[in-house]
């Protein structure tokens, strides 16, 4: 969604357009907290924290994540480890 809004030229930046959907997952799945994640710019290796909804919230989200290898996410979904 985030790229298709990008090469439509959407007046909108990365972090706004992620904003409603943290706040829509917080509210279906009902969690303490969700946070959002943009690629680092300076390291592709990185997931930089942008979004916390709610945003008082007292529960931490990690300020920087690794990227996950789609490797371990395909084994994850598959059911192996």
């Amino acid at each position: 969604m985030l790229t298709a809004s990008q090469s439509l030229r959407v007046q909108h930046t990365r972090t706004d357009l992620l904003r409603p959907i943290a706040e829509a997952a917080y509210s279906i799945i009902g969690a303490g907290v969700v946070a959002g994640y943009l690629s680092d710019s300076q390291d592709s290796a990185l997931l930089r924290r942008v979004i916390v909804v709610p945003s008082d919230s007292a529960t931490p989200a990690p300020p920087v994540l690794p990227v996950p290898s789609l490797e371990v996410n395909l084994r994850e979904v598959d059911g192996r480890t």
